[in-house]
């Protein structure tokens, strides 16, 4: 017990450290971020852009000066001849409460880091397939998004992306070619979000990736996944959770599922090969868990505190 404990203690320790390092990061932007926009060297109307490299013929948006609300991004700019395609944003928007909607083009590929951080007015977002990326802390605190639907070209959602979206109730990330990832902490702490589909294609979700999303009550995790990583939905509302049968390998990380107090029942297909230390402790209403042929390995603590658990088979495939 004296191990357990210590082990709950460390954990604690790292996440308060995790946050401090955060706002630390936070802070030093906020102080550098008016220079971003004085440092461009093109304009055209209410855009600020740079030409990227080596394609020349593409731009990147870098900053915007007009009135907010209802907001089209242009697919190209129209001052120079022949017409600049803009293929990503930059730290365009950040900060910008006037802003209450945006749609993104076809032409864009990349939305990069802290874009629409902090748009706290932003309701609505539209993105075209085409999209490939949406980069750090992207819309991160844009507190007033209530719906994303993210389309299958996209394959890399990176950390941060949309956490602090605490009006966020419905995310879609549609079927794709993938490989798609879902960075760590790419929805943490919303915590009004009630429907996730994620797409075939995705095969991975990152840690901390739906933690804290306590209304958060099902979730179906798609056979192209293969590695549901640490916390990934650590403290959320979770009643039930369907992981589908892949290919595989397939792990569930460290702590993934705990202290989903609500969870009352999970069966592990046999396409997963391990479930991670502390993967399912304290899930105290889980009555009952069905174990595949795959797994060969459980770790520690992993079923701990599952007070009212019942019934659990473990396969003959667990060596550890």
């Amino acid at each position: 017990m004296n191990t357990k404990t210590n082990l709950r203690k460390g954990s604690w320790i790292q996440l308060n450290e995790r946050r401090a390092a955060r706002t630390a990061m936070l802070l030093l932007l906020l102080l550098a971020a008016p220079a971003t926009v004085r440092a461009q060297t093109h304009q055209d109307g209410y855009w600020y852009y740079t030409i990227n490299t080596p394609n020349t013929n593409t731009v990147t948006i870098t900053g915007y000066t007009g009135p907010g609300g209802a907001v089209s991004i242009p697919g190209s700019i129209s001052n120079v001849l022949p017409n600049l395609v803009v293929t990503s944003i930059g730290e365009a928007f950040y900060q910008s409460t006037s802003l209450t909607s945006v749609t993104i083009p076809g032409s864009v590929t990349s939305i990069g880091q802290y874009a629409f951080w902090n748009c706290t007015s932003l309701t609505n977002v539209t993105f075209a397939t085409g999209l490939t990326s949406i980069g750090y802390a992207a819309f991160d605190g844009c507190s007033s998004l209530s719906s994303v639907t993210i389309p299958g070209s996209v394959t890399n959602i990176v950390q941060y992306a949309f956490e602090y979206c605490t009006k966020l109730t419905s995310v879609t990330i549609a079927n794709g070619s993938g490989p798609t990832s879902i960075g760590a902490d790419a929805f943490e702490y919303c915590t009004k979000l009630t429907s996730v589909t994620i797409g075939n294609g995705v095969t991975s979700i990152g840690n901390y990736a739906f933690s804290y999303s306590t209304s958060l009550t099902s979730v179906t995790i798609p056979g192209s996944v293969t590695n549901i990583g640490d916390n990934a939905f650590y403290y959320s509302g979770l009643t039930s959770v369907t992981i589908a049968n892949g290919s595989g390998p397939t792990s569930i990380g460290a702590d993934a599922f705990e202290y989903c107090t609500n969870l009352t029942s999970v069966t592990i297909p046999s396409s997963v090969t391990s479930i991670g230390d502390n993967a399912f402790y304290y899930c105290s209403s889980l009555t009952s868990v069905t174990i595949g042929n795959g797994v060969t390995s459980i770790g520690g603590f992993a079923f701990e505190y599952c007070t009212n658990l019942t019934s659990v088979t473990i396969p003959n495939s667990v060596t550890n």
